[in-house]
């Protein structure tokens, strides 16, 4: 966990430019293995940052509700425009 809010806006895009699409990718593909799409329900990512996972879960096939929060507005208006891209 990170002790601090990156809700300064230009800190808050240098940390959604951070190349973690490896480990998101990693986490994803894990989650899916556990589980199976069938098995829709909702997810809750708390402190969800730029919202890449998530997107990441939805564009993997996850037909269920997604709800991102995060403390930084910054940060939740990057993933909102993210997943509207």
């Amino acid at each position: 966990p990170e002790a601090e809010l990156m809700d300064d806006r230009a800190e808050a895009e240098a940390y959604a430019r951070a190349d973690f699409a490896s480990v998101n990718e990693a986490f994803v593909a894990a989650l899916f293995s556990r589980m199976e799409l069938g098995d829709v329900g909702a997810l809750v990512d708390l402190g969800t940052g730029p919202g890449d996972i998530l997107i990441r879960i939805v564009r993997a096939g996850w037909q269920g509700r997604v709800v991102a929060v995060d403390g930084a507005p910054a940060m939740i208006e990057i993933a909102r425009q993210t997943a509207e891209n």
